[in-house]
């Protein structure tokens, strides 16, 4: 009860103010790389170990996961959705996700490695667009999906994504890959 107020006026005699409990979040919130920051400053090079074989397209061991998780940030930090697919991500755009994963990550800078690094970008893009689509499906109306914004989308690129969605080739296009999934 040290929270609450009781008012001593006749008028609001009897009346607590108890202020609204916190709301509690769902799930663990977007990665901000932060972690990934400590462990470069923790390590005497300043750079974090992550290994990309000749023979696949993936990063593999033990420092795949910080290397997954700071691209993910810089594909968000440096790709806008207000356009149709990663092929249409800017040049600049994809040259600056290359040149900040070759900075904190003890990798050799090959073609293959950067290929490696926009391969996996494109996944995450993609990944990152389809829980976009999610947000779009759960509202009716086009009017209610205007209003609801996701967080880290701004209103421009929402509105592109909006009509995107629900344009026609984009239906088709969805339709056929829920067919082919289903085989």
């Amino acid at each position: 009860m040290a929270d609450a107020h009781v008012f001593d006026s006749v008028e609001h005699a009897g009346v607590i103010s108890n202020p609204q409990p916190r709301q509690m979040r769902k799930g663990r919130g977007k990665t901000r790389g932060f972690s990934i920051q400590k462990k470069c400053r923790n390590n005497p090079n300043g750079k974090l170990e992550a290994i990309i074989p000749s023979d696949r397209m993936v990063a593999v061991g033990p420092g795949a996961n910080s290397f997954v998780t700071e691209l993910s940030v810089k594909v968000d930090q440096n790709t806008k959705h207000d356009v149709k697919s990663w092929k249409k991500v800017s040049d600049l755009a994809k040259e600056m996700i290359l040149a900040h994963m070759l900075d904190p990550f003890e990798i050799s800078d090959t073609q293959h490695t950067r290929d490696t690094i926009l391969h996996t970008a494109n996944n995450l893009y993609r990944y990152r667009r389809s829980r976009l689509h999610d947000h779009f499906k759960k509202f009716a109306t086009k009017d209610e999906r205007l209003q609801n914004i996701p967080e880290d989308v701004t209103e421009v690129e929402w509105k592109f994504l909006v009509e995107y969605f629900d344009s026609d080739p984009f239906k088709r296009m969805s339709a056929r890959n829920k067919i082919n999934k289903a085989k």
